[in-house]
């Protein structure tokens, strides 16, 4: 999810993102009017770690439920 406790949205912010979510699973960039090249780079950079641990601490939490559900 993008929205809520531990959600995509949240995770960016404590990276530093300018970022809002716009609906249940929308990004909105909140950058200032002169933002340059390096820094949409940057945040480009922050949002691809962002995803991608996000997506490792998401299947951590799928394989603990899993593995406490099995009897």
């Amino acid at each position: 999810p993008v929205v809520g406790f531990g959600g995509l949205e949240e995770h960016c912010r404590v990276h530093g993102m300018g970022i809002i979510h716009g609906g249940k699973n929308a990004l909105r960039f909140t950058p200032h009017f002169r933002i340059t090249t390096a820094e949409i780079d940057l945040l480009m950079d922050v949002l691809r770690l962002s995803l991608e641990a996000f997506q490792i601490e998401r299947a951590a939490v799928e394989q603990r439920v899993r593995a406490t559900a099995t009897p």
